[in-house]
């Protein structure tokens, strides 16, 4: 089974390391950008499978590129990731399509049960139903 890719977008440039190394040391593939304009560059060179984004940066902000990265890849699932708990701001980014909103500082624990609960529905999604033609005598026939 391939690694699945994340991309951490964090002008925190520590915190983006931190988050790296923590989905690497889970068995994700893992890079991290300083900015939305990295991110668009480095997504287009290698389409990753889920994005962590700051929502507060300087230049492209979190929801400009949350905006950007839909329009490349509608069904990716996007992580918005903020020192700001507002709720004007939750309700935005989930419009926009944001798949989650993460009060900083992330609890790598909770983040680790997000990530698998999203690998494991978007790859049920994506799986082919069985054929009702099946030989595997566990299906049922319709």
């Amino acid at each position: 089974m391939e690694k699945k890719k994340i991309l951490v977008v964090d002008d925190d440039r520590m915190g983006g390391i931190m988050l790296q190394e923590f989905l690497e040391r889970e068995g994700y593939e893992a890079a991290a950008v300083e900015s939305g304009e990295l991110a668009l560059a480095e997504f287009k060179k290698s389409p990753c499978d889920l994005a962590l984004v700051d929502l507060m940066m300087p230049g492209m902000n979190g929801m400009e590129l949350l905006v950007e990265l839909k329009a490349l890849k509608p069904d990716l699932p996007v992580i918005i990731l903020t020192a700001h708990n507002e709720i004007g701001s939750y309700i935005k980014a989930k419009e926009l399509g944001a798949f989650e909103y993460v009060v900083k500082p992330v609890d790598f624990i909770v983040l680790q049960q997000m990530l698998f609960s999203i690998f494991a529905s978007v790859d049920t999604y994506h799986e082919k139903p069985p054929s009702r033609y099946s030989k595997d005598p566990l299906v049922k026939r319709a």
